[in-house]
This record gives C-alpha cells, sequence and structure tokens, in this order.
C-alpha cells in the first residue's frame, strides 16, 4: 500500500487536518510531505487511537523506548507508563478524549515514561488532537529531559534534601555521636557521589 508505514501493514492518519482546518486535496503530495515530517522528526511522535492503542510510531520514538515500530504498532500506550501509574493514566486518557486539546511541553516535569526493558526515563510530553476520515486520534510528542541542566540541577537538589534528612533522622534515632560519625561518611559519599568522605571534628579549645 502506498500510504502503509515501512515494515507494517498500517495505513496512517493522513492527512493530518484538524476539523477547522480546510481539507488537503489528494495527491498534491502533501501527504508524501506529512509523512516523511512524521518519520524523520527528532522528538518522538506516536500516534493513538481512540482506544488507547498506538496506531503509527517513529524512528526517534523507538530510539527513546526501546521498541522497533513494528512492537509499538498495536501496543496500549499504557505499557509505556510505569506500572504504579497505569491505571491513573487510562482515566486521564479518557478524560483527555472526551474533550481533546493542544496540549505544549513544559506544563509538566514529572512525566516518566517506561522503556521495553523496564527501565525509565524523564520526559516532556505534548498532545495534539487530530480527526482523520471522521476518526479521532492523539499525536503525542515526547522528549527525553534527563540531560537537561535544569533537570540535573533539580535532581541533585532533591538528592541532597534526601540525604540531609537522612543525617537528621540518624541524629534523631541514635541520639549518639560515634554513631553519627560512623555513618555520616557513607551518606556524604553517596550524596556527592564520591568515592571518600571524612569528617573532622574541630575542639574550639584548641
Amino acid at each position: 500500500s502506498p500510504c502503509a508505514v515501512p515494515g507494517t501493514s498500517w495505513c496512517p492518519p493522513w492527512p493530518m487536518a484538524d476539523a477547522g482546518a480546510q481539507p488537503l486535496l489528494p495527491g498534491d503530495g502533501t501527504d508524501d510531505v506529512f509523512r516523511t515530517i512524521f518519520l524523520a522528526y527528532p522528538d518522538a511522535l506516536l500516534v493513538v487511537d481512540s482506544a488507547g492503542l498506538i496506531a503509527m510510531a517513529n524512528a526517534a520514538a523507538t530510539a527513546l523506548l526501546g521498541y522497533s515500530v513494528e512492537e509499538l504498532v498495536g501496543l496500549p500506550v499504557e505499557a509505556l507508563v510505569p506500572q504504579q501509574v497505569r491505571s491513573r493514566h487510562a482515566s486521564y486518557r479518557e478524560v483527555y478524549g472526551q474533550a481533546p486539546t493542544p496540549r505544549p511541553m513544559g506544563r509538566r516535569m514529572d512525566l516518566t515514561a517506561q522503556r521495553k526493558d523496564g527501565s525509565e526515563v524523564m520526559v516532556e510530553i505534548a498532545l495534539s488532537p487530530l480527526q482523520s476520515h471522521g476518526h479521532p486520534f492523539v499525536v503525542a510528542a515526547i522528549r527525553d529531559i534527563g540531560a537537561y541542566p535544569r533537570v540535573q540541577q533539580a535532581l541533585q537538589r532533591a538528592r541532597y534534601s534526601e540525604h540531609l534528612a537522612q543525617v537528621g533522622r540518624l541524629a534523631v534515632d541514635t541520639r549518639d555521636l560515634p554513631v553519627m560519625l560512623e555513618h555520616v561518611p557513607g551518606i556524604i559519599t553517596t550524596a556527592l557521589q564520591i568515592d571518600v568522605a571524612a569528617v573532622w571534628l574541630l575542639d574550639a579549645r584548641r
């Protein structure tokens, strides 16, 4: 089929025009342009149908999520959500489907996608509803933000805060200075991601 995604038997929902847009004329080459843009787009792109099944994925999605295109097509989108929030995500998706509106990136910084190997990656997600031949779809653009300096700084601050709280809990629980001195260097090495740490006590009388 001339509109099939390479490696699949699925025909993508081109032309990708919303309900208020002028229809694209068949044979004007626009379908090929949209298909090329979709497949070459640098962010991971998924087209998801009203049942929550992935209908199309680009190369960036396979690189980010660890699946092949063939594995992604037909996969429930909830499979890409960490197990602990899958049921909640399904509810959110159903509510969104009742009144879909474009949602740009940058609204939330606490989203996580789950790769095929079970590992997780921090992402930003933009959603764009579209209609094709009377059928509703949603295009999800997914961006790995784990390498962003601001995200790394936020994670670093969170790690420091957690280890500082750990020292506080240790102080309250033990109330024993030798025990504190025994455990604090280990907490410091973990927090700072270093090999060795030492604690020196300064005697004000010297």
